[in-house]
């Protein structure tokens, strides 16, 4: 037997590399065939000898488990050692164990995914180790796009919400400031996080993914802001047409104007609300981003419209901009989604772009005695923006009292309403606006910031700011009552779109309370000031109108 063996040892050593089969002809004079592959490891040995061979795992395995089991052939009445490594050489021993009655052995603790391995055995008080082998961990998918997730503020920093389920390791985290410079990159090991410690007062966040295969393309950007006292809005992300220009960033304009007015924002994707990110009655305002979605892309899914019908039924404010909206649910739309298009947007399908003709009409006009006419004209995007073009500009009918606040000029039917009232089985007014062209995509950057603060007035006060009531001057008024106690109303008007501030001062001129500061259009207004807390004496309300004093009043508080 051994002459037989050194024989097929010497032949294999001049055979051709290309060989497919091994033909094996012992004594007996029994051909014997063994068909192999590169990198395979061959033992020839008598079978009687005190040698064992490795079983499992095979040579060059992939995907094995990061505990795997080791198994090698039984020689009877002996024990084994076992050594595993991650150096070719043994040069690292990562584990080793003696002593093994048994022929398997099953690794406790867990192997690094993606890597490659190592191992050899022997029979104990023996000086010859077996031939090594080698395998390679599980390797993960390298995770996808994070698609579902959400953020907002709290009163020390922002909430970092993921409900993706991927198999992932931890989290990237990249901040950016209004600029859109990078300000920070974290990383987290959990699929929430609460970051704190922040220095500016709200943040552009993306994510990632990351596992031992690698880490998957950025999200689309979200928005928030540390949480404040001020009217709480929801962005919802809900642009996923792949479609020339949509970047994953439009939300940067919706979150600029609505930070500029002062509010606390929080935002999420459109998988995150279909997921039950919170409850929306929570937040006052909801502004959904549909930028240019369509039939194949479902602008509003079955279960967004129940969510949203739930939001309106109970007193929300819900501001909707895209296109082909009214394609997508009246036009080509089922019942369901017809009667919600109807009932609870309070819009009907009239044309799929101005004029019947896409790509031909890009201007759009306020009309009418309410807080949008005084925009006047503005334009949307072409492609030439800094957005994307919007093609096929929706065109509206209004519908059950729904009122046209917005046309393409020298072109019939609407390019915006509003309704507020009560809505089918509603138990609290509520209000909505809904533009068949992109918020994001509307030029100039003064007319988009404008027409932003129209929704957010329209949301607090209605439709009931006239265009002739707009002031000739900016004015702070004189307070009453004057003397109070301990509450007084302090009025003041804008006769323009601007930066206020309304503030209060001691005799000292300590400031002792900042009642307005944020972006407002032209028009009258009226806060009050609650002095509980505060000693009687003199105190005096200035007004600023873009960092400039435009009148002090003085007040008395008498306890």
């Amino acid at each position: 037997m051994k002459k037989i063996l050194a024989y097929l040892l010497l032949m294999l050593s001049f055979s051709t590399l290309y060989a497919l089969e091994l033909v094996v002809v012992p004594l007996s004079g029994i051909n014997d065939t063994l068909e192999f592959e590169q990198d395979m490891s061959f033992y020839f040995s008598d079978p009687n000898a005190e040698v064992t061979q490795l079983v499992q795992p095979k040579n060059a395995a992939v995907n094995v488990s990061v505990s795997p089991l080791f198994v090698w052939r039984l020689v009877e009445g002996k024990s084994y050692e076992l050594l595993l490594s991650q150096s070719e050489s043994f040069s690292d021993t990562l584990f080793h164990v003696s002593g093994l009655d048994t022929n398997a052995f099953r690794y406790q603790g867990s192997l690094l995914q993606s890597s490659k391995y190592y191992w050899k055995v022997r029979l104990s008080g023996e000086e010859s180790w077996t031939l090594p082998r080698y395998f390679k961990t599980y390797a993960p998918p390298v995770p996808r796009k994070i698609e579902s997730w959400a953020v907002q503020g709290n009163n020390s920093g922002i909430e970092l919400i993921i409900q993706d389920e991927m198999i992932v390791d931890s989290f990237m985290v990249l901040l950016f400031t209004d600029a859109l410079d990078l300000y920070d990159t974290l990383y987290i090991d959990s699929s929430y996080a609460s970051l704190d410690e922040l220095q500016e007062n709200a943040y552009f966040i993306k994510v990632a993914g990351m596992n031992s295969s690698g880490t998957s393309p950025l999200s689309e950007m979200l928005f928030a802001t540390i949480s404040n006292d001020a009217q709480t809005v929801l962005i919802v992300q809900g642009f996923e047409r792949q479609t020339t220009g949509n970047d994953g960033d439009h939300i940067l304009r919706h979150a600029q104007a609505l930070n500029r007015l002062a509010m606390s924002v929080a935002s999420a994707t459109n998988d995150a609300i279909n997921c039950n990110f919170k409850v929306l009655p929570d937040w006052e305002m909801i502004d959904y981003i549909l930028g240019e979605e369509s039939t194949v892309d479902e602008t509003i899914s079955t279960s967004e419209i129940a969510l949203f019908k739930d939001y309106l039924q109970k007193g929300g404010k819900l501001f909707v901009s895209g296109a082909e909206l009214a394609w997508d649910l009246d036009h080509k739309g089922t019942s369901a989604e017809k009667a919600f298009c109807h009932d609870f947007l309070h819009l009907a399908y009239y044309q799929d772009a101005p004029g019947g003709q896409s790509s031909t009409n890009y201007h759009v006009r306020g009309i009418g005695d309410t807080v949008f006419s005084a925009l006047g004209n503005f334009s949307f995007d072409n492609g030439t923006h800094g957005s994307y073009n919007v093609k096929y500009a929706d065109v509206f009918t209004p519908k059950n009292g729904a009122q046209k606040v917005f046309e393409y000029p020298g072109f019939a039917g609407a390019a915006g309403v509003v309704y507020e009232g009560y809505f089918p089985e509603g138990l609290e007014s509520g209000k909505i606006m809904v533009l068949g062209f992109p918020f994001e995509t509307v030029y100039p950057e003064s007319k988009r910031l404008e027409l932003m603060h129209s929704f957010v007035e329209f949301s607090q006060h209605g439709l009931a700011v006239l265009k002739n009531d707009i002031p000739v001057e900016h004015k702070l008024l004189p307070n009453y009552p004057n003397p109070f106690n301990p509450k007084t109303a302090i009025t003041y008007q804008l006769s323009a779109i601007s930066d206020v501030e309304i503030i209060v001062y001691d005799m000292n001129g300590r400031k002792v309370s900042s009642l307005v500061n944020r972006s407002q259009i032209a028009g009258s207004y009226r806060v009050i000031w609650d002095a509980s807390h505060l000693s009687s004496g003199i105190y005096f309300t200035v007004m600023k109108v873009d960092g400039k004093i435009i009148e002090t009043q003085k007040l008395t508080l008498m306890k």
